[in-house]
């Protein structure tokens, strides 16, 4: 992961201007005011806006999962500012945050092979599937491929 955010701003860098900007709350508008910032900080703010939008309420596994999903490459400067947001405890978020990338980095079924036990063609079944495999494995359902594998032969077949 690159800890450059762009224009030579680092992750606690832009941790730091979220807060210090965090006022402004539509994402219509230059999310950073008057500054002249990079389209690549203009999104980080956006995904960590869009996560943090989505923590209100209780956190279970499942919120936590779509906030993850909605921070996209944010997903631990919005672990951080969750758990300091909701006074927990940050070693828990950071933890879930590092299980979301790993499961996101090294599925445990591809595309390919799940064409090939459905014996279809590549479409948006195959990356639903893949989206479902990778939250039921965060939410501790489906922990290995053969697991992974029965799962889509009992829902798609």
């Amino acid at each position: 992961m690159d800890l450059n955010r762009g224009q030579g701003l680092s992750r606690l860098g832009l941790i730091r201007l979220f807060i210090l900007l965090n006022n402004r709350n539509s994402v219509n508008d230059n999310i950073c005011g008057k500054l002249r910032c990079s389209n690549s900080i203009i999104n980080s703010m956006r995904m960590i806006q869009n996560g943090i939008r989505l923590s209100e309420g209780r956190i279970t596994d499942r919120k936590l999962y779509d906030i993850f999903n909605a921070s996209d490459d944010c997903v631990f400067e919005v672990a951080l500012l969750v758990s300091v947001i909701r006074q927990r405890i940050v070693d828990k978020f950071l933890k879930r945050a590092d299980d979301f990338v790993k499961f996101k980095e090294k599925p445990l079924i591809d595309g390919y092979q799940i064409q090939d036990i459905l014996n279809t063609d590549p479409g948006v079944l195959i990356g639903d599937i893949q989206a479902k495999i990778q939250k039921r494995r965060f939410l501790g359902i489906t922990r290995n491929k053969d697991e992974a594998i029965n799962w889509i032969i009992s829902n798609f077949t």
